[in-house]
């Protein structure tokens, strides 16, 4: 699995961004971009619309998130 160094910023809305996404690359969004709650509801409607799937985590982390498209 590869890994992003810098943070990824919205492009034009939070679905977009998550949609963008290449798969099996991890990135860290800043809080101050995308609110992690905004996440994880983006999240479920991209899991149920299109069929894709994610890795949200917050875990050990104070200002961002971590982002990681499975499918």
């Amino acid at each position: 699995m590869e890994y992003t160094t810098a943070p990824l910023r919205k492009v034009i809305s939070p679905k977009e961004t998550l949609k963008n996404l290449p798969i099996g690359v991890e990135y860290e969004i800043l809080a101050k971009d995308i609110k992690s709650n905004v996440l994880r509801s983006m999240k479920t409607q991209l899991e149920r619309e299109f069929d894709m799937k994610f890795k949200v985590s917050e875990a050990g982390l104070v200002d961002r998130t971590k982002v990681t498209r499975l499918k």
